[in-house]
């Protein structure tokens, strides 16, 4: 099957202070194994992510706008790390 665009105003285009989702997290299933919390802070860390993908996780906006207690938001980092879906080195 051919696939084209329905329209080509709302096309997206990558701008320089973000990049996309990766598609691996649903290729390689790792979604799966992510729990809401993990979901929400990866899907906020690749929004407001430069064109490298880098962003200060410790940012106070990230703990304001998840809502998520601080065990939850650490787990969250956690798994996030052991799937390999962010890298972490301070302070990045």
């Amino acid at each position: 099957m051919h696939k084209r665009p329905l329209s080509l105003a709302p096309l997206r285009q990558v701008p320089p202070q973000c990049s996309w989702v990766d598609q691996r997290l649903v290729r390689e299933r790792s979604i799966a194994h992510l729990s809401p919390a993990a979901c929400a802070r990866a899907l906020f860390l690749v929004t407001v992510a430069d064109a490298q993908g880098l962003r200060d996780s410790a940012a106070p906006s990230l703990c304001q706008r998840l809502s998520l207690p601080s065990t939850a938001r650490h787990q969250a980092r956690q798994a996030l790390i052991t799937r390999g879906v962010v890298a972490s080195q301070r302070p990045l």
